[in-house]
């Protein structure tokens, strides 16, 4: 009898302690999507370093996939929109290396932006053709390798429309 008790005992432990574990998940992803909701507002304001200091804030206990790729898309556009190309080519690989499928477009064509104003055309080019291949109707990347298309000068150098090109 005393051996049934203590078995009864330790599965009302166990059920208790699994009860509280969907609780707790849910608990950490809605606070990973609201830093992440709150970082994309800012970068919608035009406070990229806002953005940059809540992904610095929330650094630790990243725990899904989903919230890396969300990471380093929302760093991309951030260090782009503050000014730091090379910082934002960095998170836009990441993202693409993290990332599937039609999902890359973004991170691809935030990384044309990224190589153009380092001065790559080339490389910024082949990341907006790939762009526009993933996006299918969007047409960002189509209208920043337009951009790049009528900016073209004869003697090779970089047009100055760095900033014109459409980052999303």
């Amino acid at each position: 009898m005393a051996g049934s008790i203590r078995h009864l005992f330790l599965l009302l432990a166990l059920l208790a302690v699994t009860a509280a574990l969907p609780a707790a998940a849910q608990t950490t992803t809605d606070t990973a999507d609201d830093y992440l909701r709150e970082a994309q507002r800012h970068l919608r304001l035009g406070e990229p370093k806002a953005a940059l200091d809540i992904l610095a804030a929330n650094a630790t206990g990243i725990d899904s996939h989903a919230e890396r790729v969300a990471r380093h898309d929302i760093a991309c556009r951030a260090w782009l929109e503050h000014g730091y190309a090379q910082h934002a080519q960095h998170h836009c690989v990441r993202s693409i290396e993290m990332a599937s499928g039609r999902a890359r477009w973004r991170a691809f064509n935030n990384l044309g932006v990224a190589e153009y104003r380092m001065g790559d055309v080339p490389a910024a080019r082949a990341a907006f053709e790939q762009a526009a291949v993933l996006s299918g109707v969007v047409s960002t990347p189509h209208r920043n390798l337009q951009m790049l298309d009528a900016q073209a000068v004869p003697d090779g150098s970089v047009p100055d429309v760095a900033n014109a090109l459409v980052v999303r």
